[in-house]
């Protein structure tokens, strides 16, 4: 009977890690910048890849995009389908983080009246691409503004070379900017809407709350859709954590009626259930935790950490609660029924 207890309960911990691991799996897909430093936003096709028309190229006008980052103050760079970054930098956070990464504090920024490059100092790009420190000379003719060490900057923007927004003459893919939740973003988000129609508009933010995660799972168009196969499969890990439940109170059911004969009382029964099952959540969650410092997502921040960690044991919480309420109903029925079983193996001898 303690073998086939130890073994439930080791299957239940096991069940919840797997289902934190999905859960954890398509947060990193979905919401999650590495950047750390902006804010991303992506665009997408509703039910499928974006595929930028290059026929749209003529009606794209990036003049609202650097008029909102010099009005608001903020930082905005698009990832398109060119190698590098188009880039407004109205805050000047740009700026600093190409000082880190090797760039003269003297150099101009790259706000809405620049015109001109900053590009890798790698050695053969720069012989390929840069004479007299001209970007292109005869067909861009841009002045290079200085040269950085691209493995020095944020993951998000490692590109060879950043221009100017204003420069840009087609729709982008990725939106990154400085700026947080306020009129800013919002304007921000309804200006993107009003470039890309017909696409979906994913923010990638690790500013979260558990709630406001769980809902996006449920609701987002581009989570369900695109992780059909891990939302079935994560739904088909918490029904085998319902069964592992169940099969608990049933290996205990004839130990607890004779207990309960001997005066143990209905109340002891759930505190002892309550205990088993509250250890089986911490120890998953002690072990899921874990598990994002040794893995590939231990490029999470700490609060993301501990957000999918709230998430599994909101759902874990949960998932118990029912078991509980279903499993201390049978046992209730069965105290009442004088102690009738149909699998009495005891009846048998």
């Amino acid at each position: 009977m303690k073998l086939k207890k130890v073994m439930i309960l080791l299957i239940s911990c096991l069940l919840l890690l797997s289902i934190g691991i999905g859960i954890e799996d398509i947060y990193c897909a979905y919401f999650h910048s590495r950047s750390g430093d902006f804010r991303l936003l992506e665009v997408g096709a509703y039910g499928g890849v974006l595929i930028i028309n290059p026929m749209e190229k003529d009606r794209f006008n990036p003049k609202e995009l650097t008029d909102w980052a010099k009005e608001n103050e903020k930082a905005l760079i698009i990832v398109g389908d060119s190698p590098g970054l188009a880039v407004c930098d109205g805050s000047g956070s740009v700026k600093a983080l190409l000082k880190k990464a090797g760039v003269s504090a003297s150099a101009p920024p790259l706000d809405a009246s620049m015109t001109g490059v900053y590009i890798t100092n790698d050695a053969a790009y720069v012989s390929a691409y840069v004479k007299d420190d001209i970007f292109i000379l005869g067909e861009l003719t841009l002045p290079v503004l200085g040269y950085y060490d691209v493995s020095m900057l944020p993951e998000d923007i490692q590109r060879p070379f950043l221009y100017p927004l204003s420069m840009m003459n087609q729709k982008g893919m990725f939106y990154l900017t400085d700026a947080q939740d306020g009129d800013a973003m919002n304007a921000l988000i309804h200006l993107l809407r009003k470039i890309h129609p017909d696409s979906e508009i994913t923010d990638h933010s690790s500013r979260l709350n558990i709630l406001q995660f769980l809902s996006l799972l449920l609701h987002d168009p581009i989570v369900s859709r695109s992780r059909t196969t891990e939302f079935v499969t994560i739904i088909a890990l918490l029904l085998c954590y319902l069964f592992s439940g169940f099969m608990l109170f049933r290996e205990h059911r004839r130990e607890l009626s004779i207990r309960h004969l001997f005066g143990m009382s209905l109340n002891r029964i759930r505190l002892s259930f309550a205990f088993m099952f509250g250890t089986v959540i911490v120890l998953s969650s002690l072990l899921f935790f874990g598990s994002t410092w040794e893995t590939s997502y231990s490029q999470l921040a700490l609060s993301e950490k501990f957000l999918i960690t709230g998430v599994l044991l909101l759902i874990s919480a949960t998932a118990t609660i029912i078991v509980n309420l279903i499993g201390m109903a049978g046992i209730r029925k069965i105290f009442s029924g004088g102690m009738r079983y149909e699998n009495d193996r005891s009846s048998m001898e």
